[in-house]
């Protein structure tokens, strides 16, 4: 495994056990996709795969929102951020304030990892 993946899959491994030690534990029923305010249609079918397992697993579909729609107890913030990383499909997997935060370099990065994290959750 190459450094930089070990530190990818290394932040995805932090984001869940952060989530899961919190004082006061989410809901499934608390969780919501966030999505940032110019979000391609390949972020949008994503969220929308992940909002497909999330149903089956728990049957609650959480919402798609947009920013600025408020915050919720627990959310997944997908966006693009040309500083995540250098090369094009690059992500990163982080825990917020409100719940996990994922940023890719490009639309694809965006994908890559809410897919990854989604693994990491067991899809």
């Amino acid at each position: 495994m190459k450094r930089r993946d070990f530190i990818r899959q290394g932040s995805a491994v932090l984001a869940v056990t952060a989530l899961s030690s919190c004082d006061t534990r989410p809901r499934w029923s608390d969780l919501r996709l966030v999505v940032g305010s110019g979000a391609t249609e390949l972020e949008l079918a994503a969220c929308a795969d992940a909002q497909s397992l999330f149903e089956r697993a728990t049957g609650v579909a959480p919402p798609i929102v947009e920013v600025g729609e408020g915050t919720g107890r627990f959310d997944v913030l997908v966006d693009n951020d040309a500083h995540v990383s250098a090369r094009a499909g690059g992500f990163r997997v982080r825990s917020g304030d409100a719940g996990v935060v994922i940023t890719g370099q490009d639309a694809e990065g965006v994908r890559n990892g809410l897919y990854a994290f989604m693994e990491r959750l067991g899809f």
